[in-house]
């Protein structure tokens, strides 16, 4: 199990990071996996969230967080019991 949290942590990719709150989220997963990608300010209230349903194989997302303030936010990726988490600079 540990391999496979390693496998997902290193290919996931945010990009283009800083940006306008329109952003690719970029992951692969070895088997079919439920994913929750939140992301929070820097006071910790959640400013975006959704969830999903991933087959094994390449998976590439728009995140579109609607216009949010400039500033620093915390990209977490919920997978099952492991957590992934990313620095997110929105300008």
């Amino acid at each position: 199990m540990i391999e496979s949290h390693d496998f997902i942590q290193n290919s996931v990719r945010l990009y283009p990071n800083p940006n306008d709150g329109v952003f690719i989220l970029t992951l692969t997963v070895p088997e079919r996996k439920d994913i929750v990608v939140t992301v929070t300010d820097i006071m910790g209230h959640i400013v975006y969230d959704t969830a999903m349903e991933l087959m094994a194989g390449m998976h590439e997302t728009v995140v579109d967080m609607d216009d949010p303030a400039s500033g620093i936010y915390l990209l977490k990726m919920q997978i099952g019991d492991y957590e992934i988490f990313k620095k997110l600079i929105i300008r």
